[in-house]
């Protein structure tokens, strides 16, 4: 198992909680012009001091469904072979396809696993370009490390 914690449930209040940041639920991810939101926030939690990022762990997870994944209740086959305190999902919904310039609306989900409850982040926007995705999630990711912290007390 992937792990962020012992399981000595005493040293949890003290320790970090471990983050998993999920691929975007995006249906058209295929199309190669998205937003890349895990590896933004991923780049940008790697050296928080408050979380302890789990880098995510693609052959642990061959044959498991993690794309298009924006509820808690398509978490389970990840957490039989994960072991993490949350799951961090977004969503970016593209307005249309054949727009030349592409707008989305971007949302976060943050699951808490151990108390099996999840929110709506704080962080969104409407009709943002690419380049306005991309400066959204770098100057505001810590509004998503402030409430997985609050969360987790």
């Amino acid at each position: 198992m992937v792990s962020g914690f012992s399981k000595n449930q005493s040293s949890r209040k003290t320790q970090k909680p471990s983050v998993l940041v999920l691929p975007s639920y995006d249906l058209n991810a295929n199309g190669g012009f998205s937003p890349e939101i895990q590896e933004i926030l991923e780049e940008n939690f790697k050296n928080n001091l408050e979380i302890n990022l789990i880098k995510f762990p693609f052959k642990k997870l061959i044959h498991i469904p993690y794309q298009n994944v924006y509820d808690k209740k398509y978490c389970k086959l990840l957490l039989e072979k994960l072991d993490v305190d949350f799951i961090l999902m977004s969503k970016i919904d593209l307005k249309d396809i054949l727009e030349q310039n592409k707008k989305w609306d971007l949302s976060f989900r943050v699951y808490n696993v151990k108390a099996n409850q999840q929110f709506d982040s704080k962080l969104k926007g409407k009709d943002l370009s690419y380049a306005e995705i991309e400066e959204k999630v770098q100057n505001n990711h810590q509004i998503l490390v402030d409430e997985i912290s609050d969360f987790k007390n």
